[in-house]
């Protein structure tokens, strides 16, 4: 049977649609390139950035595949959330340090309520799934707290002569929700990798969005890591740190403000 979907006077048939969504995602989890972009053949994009040149501070190097292999199902059991057991046997999408403000770092915020404010912190950043989880270290027992990737769209700015990259992740209205700043003295390939996988990652979530709105499951099969991941990060979105509020918010709210103090 064909299903069709109206939309105003327009009818789409949803199997050719549903065909693209899975390719699509199949296409971005694999690390494939889809067909009719011109890719260049390259060896495998590196994901984790954890050396001391990239910014981290030195610490204890992760431990072997196999034992990653080991423990992984009884970390999992244990209600671990560490670093290691987020990975899983597959590994993580992305790794690496950055400084981390929450919104666009001209904010007015004083970390009072629990939120952290303009600390501009160097964090540690482990993308697994659509959600990037935020250590204090890659050492780090448990997350800090998650940003969810749906709906969030990555930018970059360059200043060469400051040797960092500054990454925002963005609404699709356009609103910064976080401010991520990379050290790239060495190299910028932190910073493209992690836009990259955030933007990667945004689009396979609003692809499985789709799809449940549809009334269809998952697209593709999902690796137990992942389904953890997704998991956690629906508790730890909620440790998010307030958005600091702007001047502009802060003169909108304000009576007057905007015409000198007078009530016109």
């Amino acid at each position: 049977s064909t299903y069709v979907l109206e939309v105003g006077h327009t009818y789409y048939h949803l199997f050719p649609l549903l065909s693209y969504l899975q390719n699509m995602a199949s296409d971005l989890l694999s690390g494939e390139t889809p067909a009719g972009n011109d890719a260049q053949s390259t060896a495998p994009r590196r994901i984790s950035f954890l050396s001391s040149s990239d910014g981290a501070p030195a610490v204890k190097r992760r431990s072997s595949f196999l034992q990653k292999a080991r423990h992984s199902i009884s970390r999992r059991k244990n209600n671990a959330t560490d670093p290691e057991t987020l990975r899983g046997t597959s590994g993580a999408d992305f790794e690496g340090y950055a400084t981390v403000i929450r919104g666009s770092g001209s904010g007015i915020g004083c970390g009072c309520c629990g939120g952290e404010g303009d600390s501009r912190k160097v964090r540690y950043l482990l993308i697994k799934g659509a959600s990037c989880f935020v250590y204090i270290s890659e050492n780090g027992l448990s997350p800090k707290y998650a940003i969810s990737l749906a709906k969030i769209n990555a930018k970059y700015e360059q200043r060469v002569h400051q040797g960092t990259t500054t990454v925002y992740l963005q609404t699709s209205l356009g609103d910064i929700e976080y401010t991520m700043i990379f050290d790239t003295r060495e190299s910028d390939e932190i910073a493209a990798t992690f836009l990259d996988v955030v933007n990667e990652q945004a689009r396979v979530a609003q692809a499985e969005l789709i799809s449940k709105r549809l009334g269809h499951g998952h697209l593709g099969e999902r690796k137990a890591s992942v389904i953890f991941a997704d998991t956690l990060a629906k508790e730890k979105v909620k440790n998010q740190p307030d958005k600091p509020v702007t001047a502009a918010e802060i003169l909108d709210a304000t009576p007057g403000a905007r015409n000198g103090g007078l009530n016109l």
